[in-house]
Formats: structure tokens, C-alpha cells, sequence
């Protein structure tokens, strides 16, 4: 996920915020515990370059490099994310794009990869600039085959603007994973609106999903203000288990509820995890971890064994 912000709009250039989240093989760049309490333990390779038309002095934004936040050794993923400034004067419509290659192997499409943020510092008929929206996912969504998945797509818009979901769908966008490139279940429907992705797995593996959003101005309006990209993996598995009753969060608050926390704030929370199925246990559990995440190791519930426990802390 790469978006932006305008962060100093009296200047001259305009100062601009990106934020970038990345995932990355595990075995190419491992990451522990200690290397994550460095906080400067770096991920990933490559730079983010503008492409043409571009503003004066900018070609390379940056690199794609991030500090290791978290990490996942049984889905074979590391995660990060960085904020880097960059100066652009009003008036301006670029795009910022990621190229590369080396996907985990998948069941359809793959080869290249390419991702790309559109930056747009013109004023909005209330005299602002955008906010571009954030958009949070898991890097890797475990689904059992020949089950039915609808996935929410987590978008937050700080100008509370309303957004679509559509399939990234030019080269810059998503390289190899386009959607006109992949062969998916006939099924599958992504409902712009909602931003929720059907999906109903037949082939075990792994399948790349590359999808943008654009954020408007007001419920009629056609002309988007930004695109902001996410990309995320989804790992189909098989069991013969007849139970097919997944396992429910229970934690200290509602599911799919944003979370503020000011500068310098910390926040702890209980997560608890209730397995459905007998004789069926939690192993992993995948998440995304921001700067100053940390979570404890898990443990069962004293009065419910079939409730996981752990506590995670974060440090604004």
C-alpha cells in the first residue's frame, strides 16, 4: 500500500506525505524480535520513481526499503512501513510507481510485479488539499477450498470522502496480477461500493489480488482525487475435516472498528480467538504490524480452552 497526504500546504512546494506498507519473503529478508527492537533493520529493495509527466527535480521518490515491524515465519512473510516527505508544487497530477519481480508461485498470473500511487495537488472546491485514502489489509488471507469468501476491503478516508474499489488494471498498476491476466473462479466479484471481494477457491495455492481505490470529492462526482493501490496474497488450503465453522474474534473490541491513537499514546488489548471445530487448535495467527507494535505470545483461556489469548500493545 503506498498513499499520501498534503502536510504543509502553506509552503511553496507543498510538502507531502507518503506512507508505504510492504511484505516481503521471509527467506530473502528474515527478521526476529531483536532486529524489530532496532527499529532501523531494513526490508525490501528498490526505489519508488516518478513517472512522466514528473514535478521539477523529482525522478526517484525514494526507496521502497522499509523497517521490519513484523513478521510471520510460518506464512513466510516479513512486513514494514515507512513516512517520507517529498516537496511538489500545486497544480500537479503524477504518479509514483514500484516495479519488480519474484511473487511466491501462484496459481494464476505472477512474473513481474508493479505497483503505483496517482498524486493530485490540486485544490478541492472547499480550497484543501487531499488526503488520499489508507487502506489496510493482511498480507496473506488464509481460505479453506470450495468455501465461499466475502473479503472487506479495510479503507479509511480522513476527508471522509467516498470511495470505490476497482481491479488495478494498467501495467504500472499491478504487472503480472492484473485482473484481465489472471485465470480466477468464475465467481469471483468485487462490489465497488462496498469493497468487498467474493471469492470461492477451487485450486490450492496461492493467488495474487491487485486492486486501487479512488476517492471522490462528493456522491456525484466523476473524477476521482487520487489512487492509492493495495495488494495482497490469498493462500488456499484443503482439509478433510468436515468441520467447516472457522474461528471467531472475540477480543476487547468490535471487529473491523478503527482505533485512534494520539502521538506518544500507547494502547493494550486483549485479542481472544475461539476455535468452533473439536479437536481443532489455533497455530498462527496473521496480522499487520505497525511502528510500534508488539504482541505477546498466546495462551488458553483458563476457564475456555477453545479460547486463544494474547495481548497486543501498540506505542503512537
Amino acid at each position: 500500500m503506498i498513499t499520501w497526504r498534503v502536510i504543509n500546504s502553506s509552503s511553496n512546494p507543498l510538502v507531502i506525505e507518503i506512507f508505504q506498507r510492504h511484505a516481503w519473503n521471509y527467506v530473502t529478508w528474515p527478521c526476529t524480535n531483536a532486529l524489530i527492537s532496532t527499529g532501523n533493520y531494513m526490508i525490501g529493495s528498490g526505489s519508488l520513481v516518478c513517472t512522466a509527466p514528473c514535478p521539477p527535480n523529482i525522478s526517484t521518490l525514494n526507496s521502497v526499503a522499509v523497517p521490519c515491524t513484523g513478521y510471520n515465519i510460518i506464512e513466510q512473510y516479513v512486513s514494514g512501513e515507512n513516512r517520507f516527505n517529498i516537496r511538489v508544487p500545486s497544480n500537479y497530477i503524477f504518479r509514483a510507481v514500484f516495479t519488480s519481480s519474484a511473487w511466491f508461485i501462484l496459481v494464476t498470473g505472477g512474473s513481474t510485479w508493479s505497483v503505483s500511487t496517482e498524486i493530485n495537488t490540486y485544490k478541492r472546491s472547499n480550497g484543501r488539499y487531499n488526503q488520499a485514502p489508507i487502506v489496510t489489509m493482511l498480507p496473506i488471507i488464509r481460505l479453506r477450498s470450495n468455501l465461499t469468501y466475502y473479503i472487506k476491503i479495510n479503507v479509511a478516508d480522513n476527508d471522509f470522502d467516498r470511495y470505490t474499489c476497482i481491479w488495478s488494471n494498467s501495467s504500472q498498476e499491478c504487472g503480472g496480477v492484473c485482473r484481465s491476466l489472471l485465470t480466477l473462479p468464475t465467481s469471483t466479484y468485487l462490489n465497488e461500493t462496498s469493497c468487498i471481494l467474493r471469492f470461492t477457491p477451487i485450486i490450492v495455492g496461492y493467488y495474487a489480488i491487485a486492486l486501487t481505490i479512488l476517492d471522490f470529492e462528493n456522491d456525484t462526482s466523476t473524477a476521482y482525487l487520487s489512487r492509492v493501490p493495495i495488494q495482497f496474497i490469498l493462500r488456499v488450503w484443503s482439509s478433510p475435516n468436515t468441520c467447516t465453522t472457522p474461528p471467531i474474534y472475540i477480543g476487547d473490541v468490535p471487529a473491523d472498528q478503527c482505533i485512534f491513537v494520539e502521538p506518544g499514546q500507547s494502547l493494550t488489548m486483549l485479542i481472544r480467538i475461539k476455535v468452533q471445530c473439536a479437536n481443532a487448535t489455533l497455530n498462527n495467527t496473521i496480522g499487520v504490524y505497525p511502528t510500534g507494535f508488539t504482541q505477546s505470545s498466546t495462551y488458553l483461556d483458563p476457564y475456555d480452552p477453545t479460547i486463544n489469548v494474547f495481548s497486543s500493545n501498540l506505542c503512537g
